[in-house]
C-alpha cells in the first residue's frame, strides 16, 4: 500500500487541524519506503518500540505522543530525541503522531476512556472543541469503590492510582481528561461534577481540588492514554483489509514507574 494513502487514512481518522496550537502532530520522521505493508501502533516512540517495529517488519510507526516537540539543535546518539530519530532513519521507518488531535476527536481517547469507565451520556465538558468530557455513572457509588473499578477497567495495578477526596463520598457525575489535565479540575467542580479523572496530578493541584470539594482520581499519564494503541489500531483495521495493510499493536510496556 502506498505510504501516502496510509497517511491520508490516518489524517481522515484523526485530522491534524484538531491539534492544540502548541502541539506537533503529523509526520515526525519520514524515513520509510513509499510502499508499506505493516504499521506498528504504540503510545509513543522509544528505543525498544523502534526495535520492535524493525523486528516485526513495520515500515511505519504510528504513535500518540510526538517524538519531536521542539526544534532539534543537534541530532546525536546521546540526545534522546536525536538518538531515536537516527534509529528510525537507519531502520527505514516513518514515524507519525496523533496527539491532542486524537484526545479531542469523537471516538478518541476521551470518549474511549469514558466508555471503559462505564460512563453514560458522554458529552463535552464545555466548548465543542475542548478535550475534556463529562458523563454520569449509572448509579452513585462510594469513591473508593469507583477507584477499584477504574483500576480493573483500565487494566492497571491499583498501586498506580492515586486519589484525593473523601473515599466514602458518593460519586456519580464525573469529568475527565486523559493524559495531563489538572488545569481543568476547577472548571469540572464549577460544572457540578463530583469527580475528576486525569493523570499527572501534583500536590498543589490536589490541594486546590480539596478546596473546591471535588474528588480526583489520578490514574496516571500512561494509565489514561495506553488505550490509544488498541483504539487507533481498531480504527485503522476498519478502513483497510489485512491483505492491504497489517496493523500491529506494540507489546512493549512503556510504563516508566515501578510503583
Amino acid at each position: 500500500m502506498r505510504k501516502e494513502d496510509v497517511l491520508q487514512i490516518v489524517e481522515d481518522i484523526c485530522p491534524t487541524e484538531l491539534q492544540e496550537s502548541w502541539d506537533n502532530c503529523g509526520v515526525q520522521v519520514d524515513a520509510g519506503p513509499e510502499e508499506i505493508d505493516k504499521v506498528l501502533v504504540a503510545l509513543e516512540a522509544s528505543p525498544a518500540v523502534i526495535r520492535e517495529a524493525e523486528e516485526k517488519g513495520a515500515q511505519l510507526l504510528l504513535t500518540h505522543h510526538p517524538l519531536l516537540f521542539h526544534g532539534l539543535k543537534k541530532v546525536t546518539p546521546d540526545d534522546p530525541e536525536g538518538g531515536m530519530t537516527l534509529q528510525l532513519i537507519r531502520a527505514g521507518i516513518t514515524q507519525v503522531a496523533c496527539h491532542t488531535s486524537f484526545d479531542k476527536m469523537l471516538g478518541g481517547n476521551n470518549d474511549d476512556i469514558g466508555i471503559r469507565l462505564g460512563m453514560e451520556n458522554i458529552r463535552m465538558l464545555g466548548e465543542p472543541d475542548e478535550i475534556c468530557r463529562r458523563g454520569e455513572l449509572p448509579k452513585a457509588v462510594p469513591f473508593r469503590a469507583f477507584i477499584d473499578s477504574a483500576a480493573e477497567a483500565l487494566h492497571l495495578d491499583r498501586k498506580f492510582l492515586h486519589a484525593c477526596g473523601d473515599p466514602d463520598r458518593l460519586v456519580k457525575s464525573a469529568a475527565w481528561c486523559t493524559g495531563a489535565g489538572a488545569e481543568f479540575v476547577g472548571f469540572a467542580a464549577d460544572k457540578g461534577c463530583d469527580l475528576f479523572i486525569t493523570g499527572d496530578f501534583k500536590y498543589h493541584d490536589a490541594q486546590a481540588a480539596l478546596y473546591k470539594g471535588i474528588c480526583v482520581l489520578d490514574a496516571g499519564h500512561f494509565g489514561t492514554e495506553q488505550i490509544f494503541t488498541s483504539n487507533m489500531a481498531g480504527k485503522l483495521r476498519e478502513r483497510v483489509s489485512e491483505k492491504e495493510l497489517t496493523v500491529l499493536e506494540s507489546e512493549v510496556d512503556l510504563n516508566p514507574f515501578l510503583c
